[in-house]
C-alpha cells in the first residue's frame, strides 16, 4: 500500500508536484505543472493495488475524457490513432482502456515517470489541434480524409481528359 508521507518526502520542494494528496481508494494524486490546452492541470496518480507488481503511474483516463469533452475521438481516424501511438511510444506509456499508464521500475523512477507521463498526457491532448473547424473545412477536404482513412489509393485534384 502506498504511504502518502513517503511520496511527499520524495517530492518535497520538487517543482513537479504542486499538490500531493491521497484518494479514498488509496491512490495518490499528484498535481503537476503540465497543462491541457484549456489550462486545466494534468494530474498523475500512483496506483499500487497488487503487492506482487511494482506501482504504476496513471492519468486514470482524464486525458481521454478531456478529449471526449472537446469532441475529439482519436480512435475514429487512422491519422489521429497514429499520432496517439507515436506519442505513447515516445514516452514509454501504454494505453490501458481509456487510461494512460507508465510502469514504475521502483521508487527511484517516480520523478522521471511523472515527467514522462505528464508529457504524454499533454502530447495526446494536442490531438485537439488535428481537428478542422467545420467553418474552415471544405467538402473536398472531408472526402479526402474519409478516402485516406479507407486506405484507398487516389490522386487528389486529378484531371481526367474529356472528349
Amino acid at each position: 500500500m502506498i504511504k502518502l508521507d513517503e511520496v511527499k518526502k520524495r517530492l518535497v520542494q520538487h517543482p513537479l508536484a504542486r499538490a500531493v494528496d491521497q484518494l479514498e481508494r488509496g491512490h495518490v494524486r499528484i498535481e503537476t505543472p503540465f497543462l491541457y490546452p484549456d489550462g486545466a492541470s494534468v494530474d498523475v496518480f500512483i496506483l499500487d493495488q497488487d503487492p506482487l507488481r511494482p506501482p504504476r503511474l496513471s492519468d486514470l483516463g482524464q486525458t481521454t475524457s478531456w478529449l471526449a469533452d472537446v469532441q475529439v475521438k482519436p480512435w475514429l481516424s487512422k491519422k489521429r490513432q497514429r499520432f496517439l501511438d507515436d506519442a505513447l511510444k515516445l514516452y514509454g506509456v501504454r494505453q490501458e482502456g481509456g487510461a494512460l499508464e507508465r510502469q514504475m521500475l521502483g521508487w527511484d523512477d517516480l520523478v522521471d515517470g511523472i515527467v514522462l507521463l505528464g508529457q504524454a498526457c499533454v502530447r495526446v491532448s494536442d490531438l485537439v489541434y488535428t481537428t478542422r473547424s467545420s467553418l474552415q473545412s471544405t467538402f473536398s477536404e472531408r472526402v479526402e480524409e474519409v478516402v485516406a482513412d479507407a486506405a484507398v489509393n487516389y490522386e487528389p485534384d486529378a484531371e481526367l481528359p474529356g472528349r
